[in-house]
């Protein structure tokens, strides 16, 4: 009668003898299996076991185990109790045969991770893009290898496009059969070099000691520089191996880039002498909310938000306003501010003339000269940005502005067009019948995510993201977007 290791490394009797390699089921018949197990928890029961006692993890139970540098565990134990240090509490995820010991490890764990549960491994990834996207928190899915990983492909385009701290977990074939075509269930050529090319940083885990510090490095990659997906890959004989595996490594992220003083000073300056500034928002402005609602109060300036950054400033205020409506108030800028966004389509499709000073901050460095060329180009957390122009803009307002401002304040906020005197948005041309009494809507000929874009309901807080269809008798007609005359796109 051979040994099998259960719960806690407490060993079981085995029917037929001999050692068993690869944990429970053993070898032998059913009800030779019946019967050992059997005796063996009748000897449990009466406080003696024939194979050794059962040690101070199983005393504790599955979600509370023990687990010391001096207990071997398996690769999924290890992976689970690093994501477990670094705050993870939910992970999205569809099992499968390759992660079978992850997904053990977080049975085990069930008291401090919640697993959720999707019928394809696309509705996991973009669960984990929500989460991201309406929690602020790294948003944590696990699909199987090869197919299963692919289908996520869509979810990680997306969430790295919208920089989202997700993290995809993922399985692999046996590994010592990685890149040899013998056609492993679920093996795909490659599949590393394809999560590099869809992720910020990618990378496997070869061996369970490993899991701490290749996890940490994940978290470090999420949580520094500009926030973007990244993914794992753990072969399933490594999850299934034991070892003695360290404590898990909790690090600190990046430090982000000083403010130059000098560009702040010189933002401040062209934002404090304009006449009609305009502050634009992305994706990237989330975290800076608080300060550039209070930079728009101080600097009477509108706050367009693309389909990133929608609920900034609540748009039932005076100033917020959705792109389209942004478009309306253009011809008039003489200072645009732009907070985690590209401000591609102004520059290309509005127009820009000279006479338009763009001051840019973000933290991804490449996205500064991206498109154009700003006048002032400031590299740096939105957050830090934000509150470093909220201390220098009042130094740098002429008396005159100041007056104009308080003048300004005093008569109340400026009056937004009405919706009968405004163009509708985005460049969309309503269209009169002949004759037609009251203005009658004909045909529509319109781009389906522009009218997304247009019609949708106010993003009241930041992550905050409301929808509306446009009714079904509209009929709308484009027409090329107005531009300030004489300026180029």
């Amino acid at each position: 009668m051979g040994l099998a290791h259960g719960v806690g490394g407490a060993a079981r009797p085995v029917a037929g003898g001999g050692a068993v390699k690869h944990g429970w089921p053993p070898a032998g018949s059913r009800a030779a299996i019946a019967a050992c197990n059997r005796r063996w928890f009748e000897k449990a029961a009466e406080g003696g076991l024939p194979c050794g006692a059962p040690d101070a993890s199983m005393a504790a139970g599955p979600s509370e185990s023990v687990m010391t540098a001096s207990t071997p565990i398996t690769g999924g134990e290890a992976v689970v109790r690093s994501l477990i240090a670094h705050g993870i509490d939910t992970v999205f995820g569809l099992p499968g045969i390759q992660l079978d010991h992850f997904f053990n490890a977080l049975h085990d764990h069930g008291n401090e991770v919640r697993v959720l549960n999707a019928r394809h491994e696309q509705g996991t990834a973009y669960m984990a893009f929500g989460w991201a996207q309406s929690t602020g928190r790294i948003g944590t899915y696990a699909v199987v290898p090869g197919p299963g990983i692919l289908n996520t492909g869509a979810a990680l385009a997306t969430a790295y496009g919208c920089s989202a701290r997700v993290l995809a977990l993922t399985g692999q074939i046996p590994s010592d059969t990685i890149g040899r075509g013998l056609g492993m269930l679920h093996e795909i050529p490659d599949q590393l070099g394809i999560l590099e090319r869809l992720t910020k940083h990618a990378a496997r885990i070869d061996h369970p000691t490993q899991a701490p510090r290749a996890v940490a490095e994940a978290f470090r990659q999420l949580r520094s520089g500009r926030p973007r997906p990244v993914a794992l890959e753990v072969p399933m004989d490594i999850l299934a191996m034991k070892a003695m595996v360290g404590e898990p490594i909790v690090g600190a992220p990046d430090p982000t880039p000083a403010l130059d003083p000098d560009q702040v000073a010189a933002a401040a300056r062209i934002l404090g002498e304009a006449r009609n500034p305009m502050i634009f928002v992305g994706g990237g402005a989330y975290d800076a909310a608080p300060d550039i609602r209070e930079l728009s109060a101080m600097l009477q300036a509108p706050v367009v938000s693309y389909q990133n950054g929608r609920g900034i400033v609540d748009e039932r205020e005076p100033y917020a306003l959705n792109h389209p409506a942004g478009n309306e108030y253009w011809a008039d800028c003489d200072a645009a501010l732009a907070i985690g966004c590209r401000m591609q389509i102004e520059r290309t499709f509005w127009g820009l003339d000279d006479s338009v000073k763009v001051v840019h901050v973000d933290l991804d460095p490449t996205e500064i000269n991206r498109v154009a060329k700003p006048a002032v180009g400031i590299v740096a957390d939105a957050a830090e940005a934000a509150r470093a122009l909220l201390d220098a803009i009042p130094q740098a307002q002429p008396q005159a502005r100041l007056a104009r401002r308080r003048a300004d304040r005093a008569a109340g906020p400026p009056p937004r067009p009405g919706r009968a005197d405004r163009r509708p948005a985005d460049g969309v041309q309503r269209r009169l019948a002949p004759g037609a009494a009251g203005g009658r809507l004909l045909r529509r000929r319109v781009h389906p995510g522009r009218l997304r874009r247009a019609h949708r309901l106010p993003g009241l807080r930041p992550a905050h993201h409301g929808h509306a269809r446009l009714p079904g008798h509209a009929r709308l007609r484009l027409r090329d977007r107005p531009r300030r005359p004489g300026r180029q796109p």
